[in-house]
C-alpha cells in the first residue's frame, strides 16, 4: 500500500512540474512617442513604472513610452497594453501623463518605461504615481523611522 501512494504522488507531482512548464508568457510591445516645444524651460511628467530622464541637444523635449504587456495568451497580453494610456498636454507648461485605466500597476502583468530627452536648461519635474501599494509602503517607512 506504501508503494502504491509513493507512486502516486510522484505521478502527481510530475504531472505538475510538466504543467508548469509548459505555461508559456506571451509578450506584446506597444510605444508611443511625443515630441514638443520647450516653451518656458519647464516640463511636467505624470508616469506609472520606471521613468528615465536623459539630457538631449536641441531644444525640444522628446518623450518615448514603451509598454510591454504579459499575459497567458496574445490577446490578453494586448489588452494589458491598453489599459495604459499616454496623453501629451501643449501649453505654457508642456505635459505627458502616462496612467493606468482601471486597476493597479503590477509590473509582472504590464511594465511601462518612459523616457525622457530635454536639454540641459528645462527643470524636468516627474511625478511617480506607479502603484498605490508602494506609495503606503514609503509613507509607513517615513512616519516609522522617524
Amino acid at each position: 500500500m506504501k508503494k502504491i501512494w509513493i507512486i502516486c504522488l510522484f505521478l502527481c507531482s510530475a504531472w505538475g512540474i510538466a504543467m508548469a512548464q509548459s505555461s508559456k508568457v506571451v509578450k506584446v510591445v506597444r510605444t508611443e512617442t511625443f515630441t514638443q516645444k520647450n516653451t518656458n524651460n519647464e516640463f511636467d511628467l505624470r508616469a506609472v513604472g520606471k521613468v528615465i530622464v536623459r539630457e538631449c541637444q536641441g531644444d525640444v523635449i522628446r518623450c518615448e513610452v514603451r509598454i510591454t504587456g504579459y499575459g497567458e495568451s496574445e490577446a490578453q497580453a494586448a489588452e494589458r497594453t491598453q489599459n495604459i494610456v499616454a496623453t501629451s498636454i501643449a501649453g505654457s507648461t508642456p505635459r505627458v501623463v502616462v496612467e493606468m485605466l482601471r486597476g493597479l500597476y503590477s509590473p509582472k502583468k504590464c511594465e511601462v518605461v518612459t523616457t525622457v530627452y530635454v536639454p540641459a536648461t528645462v527643470a524636468c519635474e516627474v511625478n511617480d504615481n506607479s502603484n498605490m501599494l508602494d506609495l503606503l509602503k514609503r509613507a509607513a517607512k517615513k512616519v516609522f523611522s522617524r
